[in-house]
């Protein structure tokens, strides 16, 4: 399995197409935003970066099997975030949210979530020069915790500022 993240930069591209196509459950929608509700809200917004999670075949085909936003302006903007951050030892103007975060739902229980995780570390620090990306996993989410969790992100600390519910704040340095 290779997985690879590829931004989208437009709205009329095949990327863009194939990743709104993608199907998430309705415990997914509690919890981030599907790609077509996320992706032109980041496309209007220049602190954020939507990108499409690839799974490669041996065929040399890749498909699109996931897709996410990193958000350069949350981790300054967001109070509770930044002090986590800082208590952590990580400066927030270095660090980049990940949000709306989904693979979907035919391809879960693969791996793809903690490679394509993985992967948002080079993804942040070649496109804004982030040192960590931090992102928040509902307590309710064990499954997305570990996934997380096997791509080297690190809990550091309970967040409050989600509508879902109790969030734990997860940290991992890019490069």
């Amino acid at each position: 399995m290779a997985v690879r993240l590829a931004v989208v930069d437009d709205d009329g591209g095949a990327l863009f197409a194939a990743a709104v196509r993608l199907r998430t459950s309705p415990e997914q929608a509690r919890f981030a935003k599907p790609p077509s509700e996320s992706f032109p809200l980041a496309l209007a917004d220049p602190a954020r970066t939507p990108f499409a999670v690839l799974e490669h075949h041996v065929d040399g085909e890749a498909e699109v099997v996931g897709a996410g936003v990193l958000d350069t302006a949350a981790p300054t903007s967001d109070d509770e975030l930044a002090t986590l951050l800082t208590a952590a030892g990580h400066d927030p103007g270095r660090a980049v949210l990940l949000r709306s975060f989904v693979i979907g739902v035919d391809q879960q229980g693969r791996g793809l979530g903690a490679a394509a995780a993985r992967a948002t570390r080079q993804l942040a620090q070649r496109t804004s020069g982030a040192g960590v990306v931090v992102l928040t996993v509902n307590e309710r989410n064990p499954a997305g915790r570990r996934a997380y969790e096997r791509a080297g992100f690190v809990d550091v600390g309970r967040y409050l500022g989600g509508d879902a519910g109790p969030q734990r704040a997860l940290v991992a340095r890019c490069g």
